[in-house]
């Protein structure tokens, strides 16, 4: 499991987070093509390279974190690009 530090606790639904912990060993293949699919069902094509695309990687932090998407793009835009470096970085075999 990889931990994100936020910047700044933030609250959700009455919750203060202060992390989160990403279990990558629990994606699947199933994962990825879920992920595209959602976007696409937002009208957000994550296009030939999907990895780059932070819609479908916080889809896939989602997945990972076993929270709402949506918690994940209302986190601020600093923590929420942390999180999605994180997500990208595994993706590509760099973390």
């Amino acid at each position: 499991m990889e931990k994100v530090k936020f910047a700044k606790p933030f609250t959700w639904e009455n919750e203060t987070i202060e992390e989160i912990e990403l279990d990558f060993d629990s994606l699947t293949g199933e994962s990825m093509t879920k992920a595209q699919r959602e976007c696409l069902a937002m009208n957000r094509n994550p296009g030939a390279f999907p990895e780059g695309d932070k819609t479908f990687l916080a889809h896939i932090a989602s997945y990972a974190c076993k929270r709402p998407v949506d918690f994940l793009l209302a986190l601020p835009i600093k923590d929420f690009a942390q999180v999605t470096i994180t997500v990208q970085n595994f993706l590509l075999g760099q973390g």
